[in-house]
C-alpha cells in the first residue's frame, strides 16, 4: 500500500483524500436517507390509522346521540328529538361513507360496509316509526326488531373496528419512535466513522507528504554543514518528492566532485 502511495503525485494524493471524504459523506447521507425513509413510512401509516380511528369515533358519537334521541322520541313523541335523530343518523352515514373511503384492510372495510348498510336500515326503520301511531303494532315491531336490535350491533361493530385500528396504532407508535431513535443513532455512528476516516485520510496524506519533505530538508542541511556521507531519503518515491530527492542527490554528487577537483588542483599545485 505504501509503495503505491509513493508512486502517486501529490495532487493525486490530495484530491484522492478529498474524494475519500466525499464518498464517506455520500454513503453516510444515503444511509441516513434510507433510515429516515423507513421511519417516514411508519409515520405516514400512523397518520392514516389515526385518521381512521378518529373517523370511526365520530360515526360512533353521532350514532350514540341518535339512539339517545330515539329513546326520547319514543317516550315523549318530541318532534325535535325526531329531527335530531334524522340529522345525527344522516351525519353518521356520511361519516361512515368517508370511513369506508379511507380503509384499505379487507376485514375493516367489510366491517365498515356492514355498518353502512345497518345504519341505513336503522334510519329507514325510524322513518317508518315516525309515520305510525304510538299504539300501532307495526311500530312496536319496528322498534323491537330493528331499532333495539340494530342499535347495539352497530355500536359494538364500530367499537370493535375502532379498537382494531387503535391496536395497530399502539403497535406502530412505539415502533416508529424506536426506529427514529435508531435512525438518529445510525446517522451519528456513520457521521463519527466518516469524521474519523476523514481525519485518518488527512493525517496519512499530510504525513506522507510532510515527513519525506522534512527528511530531505534535514539531509540538505546536513550536506550544507559539510557531511557528504549522508544518505538522501525519498529516492524511492515516484512523485514530486522523488524529484526533490534526485535533485538533492545530484547536488550532493556535484559537491563531492567539486571537492575532489579542488583536492586534485591542490595536489597539482604542490607538484609544480
Amino acid at each position: 500500500m505504501f509503495s503505491v502511495f509513493k508512486r502517486l503525485k501529490i495532487a493525486t494524493k490530495v484530491f484522492g483524500g478529498f474524494g475519500v471524504v466525499l464518498v464517506l459523506l455520500a454513503v453516510m447521507s444515503l444511509l441516513s436517507v434510507l433510515s429516515i425513509s423507513s421511519v417516514g413510512d411508519d409515520f405516514v401509516r400512523y397518520r392514516q390509522i389515526a385518521l381512521q380511528s378518529n373517523q370511526a369515533a365520530r360515526v360512533q358519537a353521532n350514532l350514540l346521540e341518535a339512539r339517545v334521541s330515539v329513546k326520547d322520541y319514543l317516550l315523549n313523541a318530541n318532534p325535535t328529538s325526531a329531527e335530531s335523530v334524522k340529522t345525527r343518523l344522516a351525519t353518521a352515514i356520511t361519516l361512515n361513507d368517508e370511513l369506508v373511503g379511507v380503509l384499505s384492510e379487507p376485514e375493516r372495510l367489510e366491517s365498515a360496509q356492514k355498518s353502512d348498510k345497518e345504519l341505513k336500515t336503522y334510519f329507514d326503520a325510524f322513518d317508518q316509526v315516525v309515520t305510525l301511531p304510538a299504539d300501532d303494532p307495526g311500530r312496536a315491531t319496528l322498534v323491537t326488531d330493528t331499532l333495539d336490535r340494530l342499535g347495539p350491533i352497530i355500536a359494538n361493530d364500530l367499537e370493535q373496528l375502532k379498537l382494531t385500528i387503535k391496536a395497530e396504532q399502539d403497535e406502530i407508535g412505539p415502533r416508529a419512535t424506536k426506529a427514529a431513535a435508531q435512525s438518529a443513532l445510525i446517522t451519528e455512528i456513520f457521521a463519527g466513522i466518516a469524521i474519523v476516516l476523514g481525519i485518518a485520510a488527512a493525517w496519512a496524506i499530510g504525513r506522507g507528504i510532510s515527513r519525506p519533505v522534512r527528511a530531505i530538508t534535514d539531509a540538505m542541511n546536513t550536506l550544507a554543514g559539510g557531511n557528504k556521507k549522508i544518505e538522501i531519503p525519498g529516492q524511492d518515491h515516484h512523485d514530486e518528492i522523488g524529484d526533490m530527492a534526485k535533485a538533492v542527490l545530484i547536488f550532493k554528487e556535484n559537491m563531492i566532485k567539486a571537492e575532489e577537483l579542488a583536492a586534485q588542483e591542490v595536489e597539482a599545485a604542490k607538484v609544480r
